[in-house]
């Protein structure tokens, strides 16, 4: 189930401001994700009837800026990174720490934390095309909330097997919040510079 949440203009504008600044140290990914090569050939099957149903699939690259990843470094935490001053984040995204503590405080289970935080950017493209169709992560009971950034084009398509169930268009000061387990993709702009998105992934605390 796909739920659409919605933040303060104000702190979207600011949201915006901060993260289309030079603050932000954007690293070149070449691939969105290596869903397809980790899988089985059954969901390997289920993905190639996905890019022919509604593809072309390919998976473009991204650049992306990591604040947050306990999957990868268990005793990193949001609100260590948050609160030490001499951080960059507290010194160059504090607009950023307002968003996710707002929705936090406001959608997601009291006893939650943030397990992965970051923010990707997709470049305008001549042609579009839909991006891998993942899962955030394998693991029940977490909560994804994929935040737009910027107004875009390159909707966010959401999947039961290979059926699309629900399609979200980037909006500024829109999200969409999901099971981390949910399969998703987004696509590239042909219409906007940018697509910004923030990927906040939130789970029981360990």
């Amino acid at each position: 189930m796909v739920d659409s949440l919605t933040v303060d203009p104000l702190l979207a504008d600011s949201v915006e401001k901060e993260l289309l600044s030079i603050k932000p140290t954007w690293q070149y990914v070449g691939i969105t994700n290596y869903f397809y090569d980790t899988s089985t050939p059954d969901i390997r099957h289920l993905l190639d009837i996905i890019n022919v149903k509604y593809g072309p699939v390919v998976d473009t690259q991204r650049f992306t800026d990591e604040y947050v990843n306990r999957f990868a470094k268990p005793d990193v935490r949001f609100i260590d990174i948050r609160n030490n001053p001499n951080s960059r984040y507290n010194k160059h995204f504090p607009n950023v720490a307002r968003l996710v503590d707002y929705i936090q405080t406001t959608y997601i289970p009291r006893e939650y934390v943030v397990y992965r935080l970051m923010t990707n950017i997709q470049t305008i493209r001549p042609k579009w095309t839909m991006n891998a169709p993942h899962p955030d992560t394998r693991l029940d009971k977490f909560i994804t909330v994929l935040y737009y950034v910027n107004d875009s084009d390159g909707d966010t398509f959401f999947f039961e097997g290979d059926m699309c169930i629900s399609r979200m268009k980037p909006i500024k000061g829109t999200a969409a919040m999901y099971p981390s387990k949910t399969w998703h993709a987004g696509s590239t702009p042909t219409k906007h510079e940018t697509r910004v998105v923030i990927n906040m992934i939130f789970g029981p605390n360990r």
